[in-house]
């Protein structure tokens, strides 16, 4: 497929062609940007997450994350205006409240917990369900091999569940 020409409509203008990706490539694009809120995969922008809400950026400084084979442009993700930035950091100290009285325990069950008791789906269920779009998005962005995009999957995962139990081992062992 031929390039388009360099995108110029948010401030910063590129020369990285929009759709170069292989139909099969381009399909998975197409799926990333169609099921993930706030990100494109196939030349559009990626939203600011802030206070729960995907939120257009204001700004006119966008970074250009292109598929290392093809030099593709996947996504434009905003350099974040210091307004936008303020408003992230009160978001999160405003969630801070909230979280900073949540037990160890319940912060735990929000990673690993049962879907049956939670009534709702842990981090570490829904990685695990969107693993293969999550190995796409890698394998897009970085130019990895799936196999490799799962490996790096797995060991997040495997650093997680680390982390969640720490808690447990920090409580130490009786000696007799």
């Amino acid at each position: 497929m031929s390039a388009l020409p360099p995108l110029s409509d948010q401030g910063n203008i590129t020369s990285a062609p929009r759709f170069a990706l292989s139909p099969a490539v381009l399909s998975k694009a197409e799926r990333i940007s169609a099921e993930w809120k706030g990100t494109s995969a196939t030349g559009g922008t990626t939203k600011n997450f802030i206070g729960g809400e995907w939120l257009e950026s204001k700004t006119s400084d966008w970074i250009d994350v292109v598929d290392p084979s093809t030099q593709t442009l996947l996504t434009r993700v905003p350099n974040t205006t210091g307004d936008e930035f303020a408003q992230a950091v009160d978001a999160a100290a405003h969630a801070f409240k909230t979280w900073q009285k949540t037990s160890v325990l319940s912060r735990q069950r929000i990673v690993l917990k049962s879907a049956v008791l939670m009534k709702s789906p842990s981090l570490q269920q829904l990685l695990r369900e969107n693993a293969d779009a999550i190995a796409n998005s890698i394998v897009l962005e970085q130019g990895k091999t799936v196999a490799d995009a799962h490996g790096d999957l797995l060991r997040g995962l495997q650093v997680v569940e680390t982390a969640i139990s720490i808690t447990s081992m920090l409580m130490g062992e009786k000696l007799e």
